[in-house]
């Protein structure tokens, strides 16, 4: 009876640190290739989104704007200088000097 009783408890001993021993290393390798997996196609899409990414933007950006700021400034600027300062210049100087000539030239005489 005692010898029944060791050994049934012996095996059911062994089979518990057996099955324990074989979910333990079954569930660290699902962990460890979940993990592994999770791991690469992360690192493959952010691969494929960062090498997506750098060639979409550098062409969007250069051809958008040189022929948006170009184009704008030149006419802009050219029109607004040159009426302004050519008729500001030359009435102020001509009725300044006419007078001053006009003026000395009569006392001298007299």
């Amino acid at each position: 009876m005692l010898g029944m009783m060791l050994e049934i408890m012996l095996a059911i001993m062994l089979g518990m640190m057996l099955e324990m021993m074989l979910a333990m290393m079954l569930g660290m390798m699902l962990a460890m290739m979940l993990g592994m997996m999770l791991e690469m196609m992360l690192e493959m899409m952010l691969g494929r989104m960062m090498l997506e990414i750098t060639p979409q933007i550098t062409p969007q950006i250069t051809p958008q704007i040189t022929p948006q700021i170009t184009p704008q400034i030149t006419p802009q600027i050219t029109p607004q200088i040159t009426p302004q300062i050519t008729p500001q210049i030359t009435p102020q100087i001509t009725p300044q000097i006419t007078p001053q000539i006009t003026c000395t030239a009569p006392s001298t005489h007299q």
